[in-house]
């Protein structure tokens, strides 16, 4: 009995720790533009450096390059996706994986109104 107590309490502290409200805003953004648009991969925040992982006002969206893709009209609609989840002021970076390269090509940095 104990132990399932400990259990249960690890389980609900560790849900809450791993996805906050802000967590939360970018996963519904993520899952809307990637059920809408199949060449966006994911949606995340962006960080201020890897060494300090500390959250920015940034988010940043890994794409695949697509011929005829308007890369500002979709950060149009990011912008709009986050102001309706609550995230105002935004900044949005688009970037494409060169998957020859192994690196990222900025298409789009926008910031939000």
């Amino acid at each position: 009995m104990v132990v399932l107590s400990y259990v249960f309490m690890y389980t609900e502290t560790k849900e809450r720790y791993l996805c906050d409200d802000d967590c939360e805003k970018i996963q519904a953004i993520d899952s809307m533009l990637i059920k809408s648009h199949d060449y966006v991969y994911t949606v995340y925040r962006c960080y201020q450096t890897y060494s300090t992982p500390q959250a920015s006002d940034t988010l940043c969206v890994n794409v695949k390059d697509t011929i005829g893709v308007n890369w500002d009209l979709l950060a149009d609609t990011i912008c709009m996706l986050a102001s309706q989840n609550g995230l105002n002021h935004q900044k949005v970076f688009i970037y494409k994986y060169d998957t020859a390269t192994y690196l990222f090509d900025t298409l789009v940095k926008k910031n939000c109104p």
